[in-house]
């Protein structure tokens, strides 16, 4: 057995023995105890022994991954393999003759460098939740390293997203999240000496999400001159922008603030908000509060008088919109529709103005006069607009043009029929009714008159 020197070396035993066909490589510093299978090998006679050794030990200090080297028509196989992180030798030697073999027993010193310089490499930081993978790179110096991760205070381990390649040096996240931001440390360690790298950072945005809006004071119904203030708030990574909706139409106003100050009927809707991260180039709208004057009760009326559903008036589910179907005279008045919630109750009118007529015409006046006397006849008919009326007396126009006919003096010329005709310029419809004008005296007396007239008209001419 070989004493290890007083510098910082580990003692690799290398036993070969021909026989068993094995080689058996233990590091006694690590204490790991590794079987390796014996490769092919040419013939290597005794006499070269030495220069064997030498050459075995300059391939175990070298840093080749791999050796071949030997004078023809020998040939010596050297293979440097890693096995769980160290280096260990893959290597044969043969004799002259297969049967004969001798146990071999040397010791080849390897240096052991400290840790040192551990330093991540990320290959990128600026990283968008979901869209973005990453990979962190571990480099350090001395030998035979061990890699553990840390984020944060927790170490981290493979899984469905997490991969670690590269001896546990490389570590790969997929599609990363908001808890990916690290901090992360890489801890690198062999049998003596240990370092831990300075922390990096990912910048991963997100969001927006979780979006709430508020209302302060709370409550949904106000007084005119009442202060509000709606505050919008979304987990966002960088600080989401935020955009004010009133009755799902934009206001000019932008911020995590609404003010309304000394508050108007005009303002009354459904507020809302939305966030825009202009990293993720995502969108959240909140959910919508109805502030201000909201209804919570409406009562339709006509005159006065609370309506209610018919065969031809009807409302919406609502009660917002009132529905008449056909319309008809009755429906002509004044209709109120009012309001109320618990702050305040209003009452809105509307005049309704139904074209109809003209109906129900009649002339008011004496069927039956005394001669000599005024007589007025008036005619009358439901209508809107007010009828037009026109007079004819026995079938022949007359130049009256209003409601009323007067006669002065009644006399046998006057008497007969008058008709009083209404016209509707909006309907374009017209009616028509007569009325049969006669003297009290019977048509004897109208004679006796006569003669009387002529009578008298004698007298003067003689």
């Amino acid at each position: 057995m070989c004493n290890p020197p007083t510098c910082d070396y580990t003692v690799v035993h290398l036993n070969y023995n021909t026989l068993m066909q094995k080689t058996l490589l233990r590091t006694a510093a690590l204490n790991q105890t590794l079987i390796l299978t014996k490769p092919k090998c040419p013939l290597v006679p005794k006499s070269k022994k030495q220069d064997f050794i030498h050459l075995l030990s300059n391939a175990l200090l070298s840093n080749s991954d791999k050796v071949q080297q030997f004078a023809e028509p020998f040939a010596l196989l050297v293979d440097v393999i890693s096995l769980q992180g160290k280096k260990a030798l893959n290597f044969c030697i043969s004799t002259d003759n297969p049967s004969d073999f001798e146990l071999l027993l040397f010791c080849v010193y390897l240096p052991i460098a400290n840790i040192s310089n551990v330093v991540i490499t990320p290959n990128s930081t600026d990283l968008v939740e979901f869209n973005c993978s990453v990979r962190l790179s571990c480099s350090s110096s001395g030998s035979f390293p061990f890699y553990v991760w840390f984020n944060d205070s927790s170490e981290v381990a493979s899984g469905d997203r997490v991969h670690l390649t590269d001896d546990n040096a490389t570590l790969f996240i997929i599609s990363v999240t908001r808890y990916d931001q690290g901090p992360f440390r890489c801890h690198v360690f062999n049998n003596f000496s240990n370092y831990t790298s300075e922390p990096v950072r990912l910048s991963v945005s997100y969001g927006p999400q979780n979006i709430n809006l508020k209302l302060s004071p709370p409550g949904g119904y106000y007084e005119e001159g009442t202060d509000i203030i709606l505050s919008c708030s979304a987990a966002s990574k960088p600080p989401a922008m935020f955009q004010w909706f009133l009755n799902e139409k934009a206001l000019s106003h932008t911020g995590p603030q609404l003010k309304l100050m000394n508050i108007h009927r005009n303002q009354t809707g459904k507020y809302s908000c939305q966030a825009f991260n202009n990293k993720t180039l995502r969108y959240q709208t909140s959910q919508t509060i109805t502030a201000l004057g909201s209804i919570s009760s409406r009562l339709w009326m006509k005159d006065g008088h609370p309506l209610q559903t018919t065969d031809r008036v009807s409302f919406s589910i609502n009660n917002r919109t009132m529905f008449i179907n056909p319309v008809d005279s009755s429906n002509h008045g004044t209709y109120q529709c009012k309001v109320s919630n618990p702050v305040n109750t209003m009452t809105a009118a509307y005049n309704l103005t139904v074209n109809y007529g003209p109906h129900n015409i009649s002339i008011i006046g004496p069927s039956v006069a005394s001669p000599g006397h005024r007589v007025t006849l008036q005619c009358t008919a439901e209508s809107v607009p007010l009828a037009n009326f026109s007079w004819m007396f026995n079938g022949n126009e007359t130049h009256v043009k209003t409601s009323v006919y007067i006669i002065e003096r009644l006399d046998a010329e006057n008497t007969g029929n008058y008709t009083c005709t209404a016209r509707n310029m909006v309907t374009m419809l017209q009616n028509s009714t007569v009325l049969d004008l006669r003297a009290s005296c019977s048509g004897l007396s109208w004679s006796y008159l006569v003669i009387m007239i002529n009578s008298l008209t004698l007298i003067r001419l003689m």
